[in-house]
């Protein structure tokens, strides 16, 4: 560890050699040949921790967001354990603490629509996505039905990739984007990136209404920069809900905001209905995939609705409990349980002889029914279907 002294010393033969780190370094053993001599790494990050943190240590556990295990939030966390001892303190930790918060800024939300009811037309929500080659690809839910056997087969992780790293916007009735990112996200593009698409955003936007508009993002390590927050305060005052703005952003809470309960997902089926060949198509097919859901009457209405009812099914008033389903997950027996009960309600039984019996009957004539790799054959009278279960 080197001391405050030591470290501005560093920072100024790194300052003295122009940003170069090996004549920085090279400058330090011939100033100070009795010290342990830095290595080329030391200067560059001790350089960006000034220039990102404004101090030479980075912030340890300060850094982030605030730390919100409260007295109840504890007995909370010990009683999941109490009931379930085998359970990882982990679980019940991130569940209390991510509850609580869901649970303010849905209170929070709703409050602002109470006193303005087009208040959720005012927020700016944004996100970020990525779009690669592969697409979306579903197996479980993935059927083939045709007359003969298809063989069908979907590629994926092919040899040759590419990707979009893809940001949007929605604001009252209008998709700002999609606009292309780079694959590597930084604090400073980022930042640059909202110095240029900000203010056509505000253009665009009536004069009453732009001293109201408030910016979401979720705290991805970009978003919480010390220059993009800086950049975002300034535009947005009082106005911004992230991490470690004036309203905190609850994590892994991405069914909260409309670009990720709605668009991304709606615009990655409609463009990888058919296999993209290169990137520009990708380009060009989420642009128009992106034109037909703007185009598309009330779209932006109905996502405001559900953005609201979302948060009022999310509140104590509505009887929501941290003991539903949406926070207490099954376990794995728990859904092997379900599995075998949902197979016997299909009319599957299974027998001493290790094997599924199906009884099926269907009135169209022969087709071929593909799961979980196995090829299911149906004729047009009750067949009883023997299919070996490893």
């Amino acid at each position: 560890m080197y001391s405050n002294q030591e470290l501005a010393e560093i920072h100024f033969m790194y300052g003295k050699a122009d940003g170069n780190a090996a004549l920085a370094r090279r400058l330090y053993q011939e100033r100070y040949p009795q010290r342990q001599f830095p290595d080329r790494k030391t200067f560059v990050r001790l350089h960006y921790r000034l220039c990102e943190y404004g101090k030479f240590n980075s912030p340890g556990l300060g850094r982030g967001r605030p730390r919100s295990t409260t007295p109840e939030v504890q007995e909370e966390i010990l009683e999941a354990v109490n009931m379930t001892p085998s359970i990882s303190t982990r679980r019940p930790c991130h569940q209390q603490i991510t509850l609580h918060e869901r649970v303010r800024f849905c209170q929070w939300f709703l409050q602002q629509c109470g006193v303005n009811p087009n208040f959720p037309a005012l927020v700016l929500f944004t996100y970020d996505a990525q779009f690669t080659r592969d697409g979306i690809t579903n197996f479980h839910n993935q059927h083939v039905w045709t007359y003969e056997n298809p063989r069908a087969t979907v590629p994926s992780h092919h040899q040759v990739r590419f990707s979009l790293n893809m940001w949007a916007g929605i604001i009252g009735d209008r998709l700002v984007g999609p606009h292309v990112l780079v694959n590597r996200l930084t604090g400073q593009e980022y930042t640059n990136f909202l110095e240029n698409i900000i203010p056509h955003v505000l253009e665009d936007t009536p004069l009453i209404n732009r001293q109201h508009i408030q910016f979401l993002h979720d705290g991805a390590p970009a978003h919480f920069s010390r220059t993009a927050r800086r950049n975002l305060d300034r535009r947005f005052p009082d106005r911004l809900i992230g991490r470690g703005g004036p309203i905190a952003w609850p994590p892994r809470s991405p069914d909260l905001n409309p670009l990720d309960f709605y668009l991304w997902g709606h615009l990655k089926s409609l463009v990888y209905s058919s296999p993209v060949p290169d990137l520009e198509s990708l380009r060009n097919r989420i642009v128009a995939c992106s034109e037909d859901i703007r185009n598309t009457p009330g779209v932006w209405d109905r996502v405001r609705r559900s953005m609201r009812h979302r948060c009022e099914t999310r509140t104590p008033l509505s009887g929501y409990s941290n003991t539903t389903t949406a926070w207490n997950e099954p376990t794995g027996q728990e859904r092997q349980v379900k599995k075998r009960e949902s197979e016997r309600d299909d009319g599957r039984v299974e027998c001493e002889e290790n094997f599924n019996v199906i009884l099926a009957e269907r009135q169209a004539a022969t087709f071929y029914y593909i799961n979980n790799g196995h090829i299911h054959v149906f004729e047009d009278k009750p067949l009883l279907l023997l299919i070996f279960r490893r």
